[in-house]
């Protein structure tokens, strides 16, 4: 998965402000955007929660 150096970004502020709850967040925010039918929005909270991923297994896991 391509990640934007954006959604890094992102995926950091997350981390910063809701620490091991990070991902649960941008999953949250996945299924708010398919319950309006937004599949862009869909894809870029994906790429962020590939972002936490990533971290997670370099600084410990955020799930």
């Amino acid at each position: 998965m391509v990640v934007e150096h954006e959604h890094w970004a992102v995926a950091n502020l997350l981390i910063g402000r809701y620490g091991r709850l990070a991902a649960r967040q941008a999953e949250a925010r996945i299924e708010d955007a398919d319950a309006r039918g937004d599949r862009e929005g869909r894809e870029i909270w994906r790429s962020v929660l590939g972002a936490l991923d990533s971290q997670g297994r370099c600084l410990g896991q955020f799930r």
